[in-house]
């Protein structure tokens, strides 16, 4: 009954917030239907000329003031013809002065209850200054009218209009010689800022110093309605010209876009034309925040700012035509990036017959940066495509270059910032929790849930402490609205890993990765680690963090402290016993029956109040390397007990885990090589030291040199086609890094893998290689063996693998990967991996995949992979599907499955067989870019023999409302659900609550 209502409960809300979602959406299509059908209007001649004499008068504009000093007076503007099209006025004007004439197009969108006048104002405006620029305004020369655009020299005195390169201009090279009704053809002429470029570049050749953009200073912020009308958005250098990094490198991006930026103390504004020839053919299909960050779905346009440069993090925001918003904090050179950082902005977006624009508002606060009078930051821009799948970025960037980052020491300058600071506002967030929390695993007894009322409250805080040094901290942090790791079918026998989600964790966290985050081969620091999830279920509690970092000269630095509270929990173990019944019979005889019982033990653990310390020190080095250190200490109390301890540092004397590390990175300028150098060591009580190595059975290995160490080396490289890693591992038995992710020890690994893309762009194929947009390997391999002897002894080989991944692009946004894997495993014990228990030896077993994916940008998209073959001494077959469905520009339904199945030889005592299906639910609603509601819903099947019948033994659901403020707080609502097989003295009950909380966050 319980589950029965809750079922119920959800499928109404979902069948309302669907229903509400398309109607909301056909109501949208309504409107703007209605606007895009605006009639044409026959213009009036007096008007034009009324305007035209206006514009000329405009002694406040800088491109008046310029013209009046040059030709002393002596110039003439005027409007020739002027139409409307859709919503877009366009305006033909020419301006004559210094003997000569130049006719220009302008154009400006006509919205909502605006006159037509103020659009032709406007449109004639942007007239002006595209004919500006073929005129020489030296005001120390003779002013001419020229054929072609500026030279650099007289670009650069065109103040500040066109002092952006590359230069640009109409698409109109001449004066329309047809007659007025026919001059205006929508397919060529109302897209300005075409540049005057060759239509491809080589790589190679690019003047990367010519990519200076002067960002212009302002004191009252321009109108932000994502319409970009504001006069003062044209006082605003332009930067246009962008070229494809895929799918044609070098080339002219097929839709123009321009960028201007303007700044005033407190925030940086960005204002993005993007033209479309076809704007009825724009994708956007999301609206919920960082939903977008991974270019595959919608149309979107970028930002990349390194304050920095090459050897500081990239700030990267992104949006899409719903303004939808994204950020993503890289680390130098973008080996490493967190997607969950979040930063507080705003962006403003307009669909138009035009294609569509964004204005973007980033406050300084976000950043961090020296408190220089006057600021050169790196900066870049792109621009996605969905429907073609080209990308195209201002500063050109080549498919050898990998991230956009990486491009910072070619070039790209946002020039201009003066007297701006980060800020050191002291921001205080506190917060209050409610609602009713009920865990059946953090009770002893295993009986019931006690659905107590919570009342909690924390606070989050951060200060400026410098312009480039910040100060975070929380107390009693919660994280409530955090949605559960996904259940995945861990097909390793190692520990899967699953990314950090924590706001606290994940601010500033790329100053505390250590050889290249995720990838690193020596992961000596795991945020999880910290407030981990045990093994019943329970989770540390964090009572408060505290974190400092930032940037001086060249040296980054990080401290990181955290207190846990201690943790009871309890392992459960059970068990079938035979008991013997004895009965005596009518007849007075003895009578024996036996009956299999469940048998249930508890063991009862604690997990130790403890302290954590993470301390991070990395110098620049020439350009682009960095030289590093690491320090990890970990300090529980040496005897558990019910007080809690003051904060600050403190040292355990029986308990300890400490851990030092260095690392070093060289980058090439002159090419895409990239070395990594690491190097650690840790330290444990020799007791402690001594069993855990001792865990494995084998005493030799407390003999072995340089116990405690752990250290790799590597090196990548890559080409606009051809990217290839090698690295080199060695790990000793002793090194134990207990805030790491450290799976195995007393290994030496080698790794190598080879990837390739090649554009083929025939028959329908875009590009044939490793995979779609170059990614992942084409051919790799992996051989791990101890310490006993020679690292190629083949008897002493712990495991190998050799794999080949070969895969097809299409043009219509499908994409094909087969593959083929061989692997080699030495189990020194009987193991258990995925629910099926193989006995020790050394197996040796191929599996094969394919894959497929379908154009993201559709209303319906498919992601689907098959494998089957062998797994160890059996037989394995695993399907993924997931299948998205977007009936509505804020609507996403997602229906996944995941079906795994492993089978061996039957053998009595044994599990010999598991097989399970893992259906998914997911619905989104969003009602604008800052609120949302989620519904999420998870059903665990399993079968044991392939006679059982699935078993439902575990059901997850999830309910989730969140609005997030202009400030940056956040309001959640969040009801989570474990239901589960329960194991008691009384015996197994199937699905009872185990879990389940209402919690408030304010």
């Amino acid at each position: 009954m319980y589950v029965l209502v809750w079922e119920k409960t959800g499928l109404l809300l979902s069948l309302t917030l669907m229903i509400f979602a398309m109607t909301a959406e056909a109501q949208e299509r309504k409107t703007g239907a209605s606007s895009e059908d605006t009639a044409n209007s026959v213009p009036y001649r007096a008007m034009a000329d009324s305007i035209s004499r206006t514009v000329h008068d405009d002694a406040s504009d800088v491109l008046v003031r310029q013209l009046n000093k040059v030709f002393d007076g002596r110039w003439r503007f005027r409007i020739v013809e002027h139409r409307i099209h859709e919503d877009v006025v366009v305006v033909l004007g020419e301006l004559s002065a210094g003997g000569g004439s130049r006719q220009q197009f302008g154009t400006a969108v006509l919205k909502g209850p605006r006159s037509i006048g103020e659009a032709l104002t406007t449109a004639a405006q942007d007239a002006l200054m595209q004919a500006a620029k073929f005129f020489d305004l030296r005001s120390d020369t003779t002013a001419t009218a020229t054929g072609a655009p500026p030279s650099r020299a007289v670009t650069d005195r065109l103040t500040p209009l066109a002092n952006a390169v590359p230069m640009v201009t109409s698409t109109a090279s001449s004066p329309p010689s047809v007659a007025p009704e026919m001059w205006f053809d929508p397919a060529t002429t109302k897209y300005v800022g075409t540049p005057m470029e060759p239509k491809v570049i080589d790589m190679k050749k690019v003047e990367f110093d010519r990519y200076m953009l002067e960002a212009v200073r302002i004191t009252t912020p321009p109108k932000l309605d994502g319409y970009l009308d504001d006069p003062i958005w044209r006082e605003a250098s332009v930067a246009a010209g962008f070229r494809q990094r895929n799918p044609d490198e070098g080339y002219l991006d097929t839709e123009d876009t321009e960028v201007r930026v303007l700044y005033d103390e407190e925030n940086l504004y960005f204002g993005f034309m993007c033209y479309d020839k076809t704007p009825e053919k724009i994708v956007a299909t999301e609206m919920r925040r960082d939903e977008i960050s991974d270019m595959n779905d919608d149309d979107v346009i970028e930002i990349y700012i390194a304050p920095y440069g090459e050897t500081g993090d990239t700030y990267f925001f992104t949006t899409n035509p719903l303004g939808a918003r994204g950020d993503i904090l890289m680390a130098p050179g973008g080996n490493s990036s967190n997607s969950d950082w979040d930063a507080t902005w705003q962006c403003y977006t307009k669909r138009h017959s035009m294609g569509w624009s964004v204005e973007f508002v980033l406050p300084f606060k976000a950043f961090r940066f020296n408190p220089e009078a006057r600021q050169d930051w790196a900066i870049n821009f792109g621009r996605f495509v969905q429907r073609t799948r080209a990308g195209a970025f201002w500063v050109p960037v080549s498919r050898a270059d990998g991230f956009a980052a990486n491009a910072y020491d070619n070039g790209g300058r946002l020039v201009g910032l003066e007297g701006i600071t980060p800020g050191r506002a002291l921001e205080l967030l506190p917060y209050s929790v409610m609602g009713t929390i009920g865990d059946r695993r953090a009770i002893r007894g295993g009986e019931k849930i006690n659905y107590d009322l919570r009342r909690d409250a924390g606070l989050d805080l951060k200060w400026g402490i410098t312009p480039n040094i910040t100060a975070d901290a929380t107390v009693n942090p919660d994280f409530a609205q955090i949605e559960a790791d996904r259940e995945v079918v861990n097909l390793s026998r190692f520990e899967f890993r699953f990314d950090e989600k924590r706001p606290f964790f994940l601010e500033g966290a790329t100053i505390f990765e250590f050889g290249g985050s995720f990838f690193s081969p020596l992961p000596i620091f795991f945020s999880r680690r910290i407030g981990t999830q045990l093994f019943d279920g329970s989770t540390v509690r964090i009572l408060h963090g505290e974190k400092i970092s930032g940037k001086t000269g060249g040296a980054s630095f990080g401290i990181l402290n955290v207190h846990t509270k201690e943790t009871l929990w309890a392992l459960t173990q059970s068990g079938v016993t035979t008991v013997t019944d004895t009965t005596v019979t009518e007849a007075g005889a003895l009578q024996t029956t036996e009956r299999d019982t469940l048998t249930v033990s508890r063991f009862p653990f604690t997990e130790p109040e403890t302290n954590w310390n993470v301390f991070r020190l990395r110098q620049d080095l020439f350009s682009r390397s960095t030289l590093g250190v690491i320090g990890l200490m970990k300090e529980p109390e040496d005897t558990p007990n019910d007080n809690t301890e003051l904060p600050g540092l403190r040292l355990s004397d029986t308990q300890y885990n400490r851990v030092i590390g260095g690392d070093l990175r060289l980058q090439f300028n002159s090419t895409e090589h990239q070395f990594n150098l690491l190097v650690a060591r840790s330290w444990l009580p020799e007791a402690e030291l001594h069993s855990r190595v001792l865990a494995g059975n084998d005493s030799t290995l407390l003999d072995q040199n340089a116990l405690e160490w752990g250290g790799a080396i590597t090196h990548s490289w890559r080409t606009s086609w051809m990217n290839t890693s090698s690295s080199y591992t060695d790990i000793r038995a002793g090194f134990f890094s207990d805030m790491g992710f450290i799976t195995r020890r007393d290994i030496r690994q080698a790794r190598s893998s080879l990837g390739m893309n090649f554009l083929l762009r025939k028959w329908g194929i875009r590009s044939i290689g490793s995979s779609a947009r170059g990614r992942g390997s084409l051919i790799s391999g992996r051989w791990i063996t101890n310490h006993r002897g020679s690292f190629s002894d083949r008897g002493l080989v712990a495991s190998w693998t050799v794999e080949a991944k070969p895969g097809l692009e299409f043009e219509n946004g499908t994409n094909l990967r087969f593959g083929w894997e061989r692997n080699f495993d030495r189990l020194s014990q009987s193991t258990t991996i995925a629910g099926v228990a193989f006995p020790a030896g050394a197996y040796t077993f191929d599996s094969y995949t394919a894959e497929i994916s379908t154009d993201k940008g559709k209303p319906v998209s498919i992601e689907g992979a098959y494998t089957q073959g062998d797994f160890y001494d059996g037989t394995r077959r695993t399907i993924e599907a997931e299948t998205t469905w977007k009936p509505a520009g804020r609507v996403r339904i997602g229906l996944d499955l995941t079906y795994n199945r492993i089978k061996r030889v039957q053998t009595p005592g044994q599990s010999w067989f598991d097989e399970r299906w893992i259906p998914r639910f997911r619905f989104n609603y969003s009602f604008s870019p800052d609120m949302f509601v989620s519904l999420f819903a998870q059903i665990n099947t399993k079968r044991e023999t392939p006679d059982d019948d699935l078993d439902i033994n575990a059901i997850v659901s999830n309910f989730l409302f969140a609005y997030t403020m202009p400030q940056g707080h956040t309001f959640f609502l969040a009801y989570n659900q474990l239901i589960d097989d329960e194991f008691n003295t009384r015996g197994q009950r199937p699905l009872r609550p185990a879990a389940q909380a209402i919690v408030a966050k304010f």
